[in-house]
């Protein structure tokens, strides 16, 4: 019970260490140290793996992640142990996670032998059942990750400010260095497809890269996950009381915060997600303007303002509103797509690199400049709805708010991400690492890439102008909360 603090000043107090922060910040960094916007091209072209086998793959592992995302909240929110209660769950994680992970970089050495052939694809039974076990594996412990992750956060501390604190510090030093593996992944497969060797060569060169880059960046993930594990301290204590599932799911649904925050990131995941926006992308500079690489270097003007951002976010956070904040940090930068799609359409342009650069570089300038909002605000509005539900139901049900939150966003961005290699055959995308592609594809991958997230974000910004939980009833809300839980862990209500 030391480590448990529910005074009515917690509002105001700092309990956090450096080596906490410390931890965290390095834990929640590693996890975009990764080479996963590369996915798709890594499943399509090194992989091959069909297209309707890998939608197919997709969309059942889709609904799954949305099934087990129920499932595990509710199976979290049952249990505590000495060790806390999500802490658990977290190191699962770090076991089976991440050895599945470095699965997923290393299985085109499963199928060697039907990859040989560079005009083949993954195809049959083997394929299907192997690859649809991993990833619907690997996404149970993504989601006990994800939810143990928040959790933890949720009750690392009962001041909200320390919160914030903990994700601009991940924020910004993310913004240093989780980039590197997809810079580095990006030049390996520029330099790999100008390369004079033969499709085998190229071919065996992309399978080695792909291996030592997922295995160096999984490993990298694992080392400062125990790192964080061991750290990291659960200071809000659990109520002994805690409904059943469904009276508390419906407890749940009927908080306006978390409603709200339900829609907002179903459309903002749909339209950012790795398999909506970032990969279209990747696609367009790849296949339409010539080399992914050059993505890299449009990002290099706006890079010191990635970081610059969170210097000013809490000069901002005083002035501005969270909705505010909350619509510029999720919407600029599809508000500058609409300029591209309209500049693009225009005979060829979308195939210029002298016309199209300079407005790519605008973009994400603009995005960058305002890079804290986007991540910082949707963190802190999570944060705020779990206590939200302390607050007005007396109760503390992290795991199941955090999967029914994740739930339909998930469903609707699987299912969307499922149709990806399927949208790609569709408009006559052609698979291999040395093709080109005819001006009808490359077309569409300029419409896809900026026109689907601008039509989505859109629809995006109608749930965030409902939202009210800020300023001095935000605060009113923390400092009653203090109360609350001063007078219940006097009476013995609180684990």
């Amino acid at each position: 019970m030391s480590n448990i603090t529910t005074a009515a000043e917690s509002y105001k107090r700092r309990y956090v260490s450096v080596k906490e922060t410390m931890s965290y910040v390095l834990f929640d960094s590693s996890k975009t140290f990764n080479i996963d916007e590369q996915k798709t091209f890594f499943v399509l072209n090194v992989l091959r793996l069909d297209p309707v086998m890998n939608t197919v793959i997709s969309l059942i592992n889709g609904w799954w992640d949305v099934i087990n995302d129920g499932l595990l909240g509710a199976v979290i929110d049952k249990i505590s142990t000495r060790w806390g209660k999500f802490k658990p769950y977290f190191l699962l994680y770090i076991i089976f996670g991440s050895a599945l992970m470095m699965i997923h970089w290393l299985s085109p050495y499963f199928f060697i032998s039907q990859l040989r052939d560079p005009s083949a694809t993954l195809s049959g039974f083997a394929p299907l059942f192997l690859w649809l076990a991993l990833a619907s594996s690997y996404d149970v412990f993504l989601s006990v990750r994800d939810i143990a992750e928040s959790g933890i956060v949720s009750a690392i501390s009962p001041n909200p400010d320390d919160r914030v604190r903990l994700f601009s510090r991940a924020e910004l030093i993310s913004a240093i260095w989780e980039n590197i593996p997809g810079i580095v992944m990006s030049l390996l497969i520029d330099g790999i497809k100008r390369l004079d060797a033969t499709p085998e060569a190229k071919d065996a060169m992309f399978r080695s890269a792909f291996a030592v880059m997922g295995v160096i960046t999984v490993a990298t993930g694992v080392i400062l996950a125990v790192f964080f594990f061991i750290h990291s301290k659960e200071r809000i204590a659990q109520t002994v009381d805690r409904p059943k599932f469904l009276p508390g799911l419906r407890i749940i649904l009927r908080s306006r915060p978390i409603l709200l925050a339900i829609f907002a990131d179903l459309f903002a995941g749909i339209s950012r997600s790795t398999a909506v926006s970032s990969q279209w992308e990747k696609f367009y500079f790849l296949d339409v303007l010539g080399s992914v690489t050059l993505r890299d270097l449009v990002m290099i003007p706006g890079a010191p303002l990635s970081m610059l951002s969170y210097g000013y976010l809490q000069k901002c956070r005083e002035r501005f509103s969270v909705k505010t904040l909350w619509l510029v940090g999720l919407h600029i930068k599809e508000a500058v797509s609409l300029l591209i799609l309209i500049v693009g359409s225009f005979g060829k342009r979308y195939k210029s690199r002298l016309v199209m650069v300079p407005l790519l570089v605008l973009q994400d300038v603009l995005y960058k400049g305002t890079l804290s909002f986007g991540k910082i605000i949707p963190r802190e509005i999570t944060m705020d709805s779990i206590d939200y539900v302390e607050w007005k139901d007396g109760f503390r049900a992290e795991g199941m708010i955090l999967a029914t939150k994740g739930i339909i966003p998930k469903a609707a961005k699987n299912t969307l991400g499922a149709m990806t290699t399927l949208i790609m055959n569709a408009i006559g995308y052609k698979q291999g690492t040395g093709v080109t592609q005819t001006d009808k594809v490359q077309r569409s991958l300029f419409r896809l890439a900026f026109g689907l997230p601008l039509g989505i974000s859109v629809l995006g910004m109608i749930p965030k102008f409902f939202y009210d939980l800020t300023g001095e009833k935000r605060q009113r809300m923390y400092e009653e909360l203090g109360e609350i839980r001063r007078r219940r862990l006097e009476s013995g209500q609180e684990l």
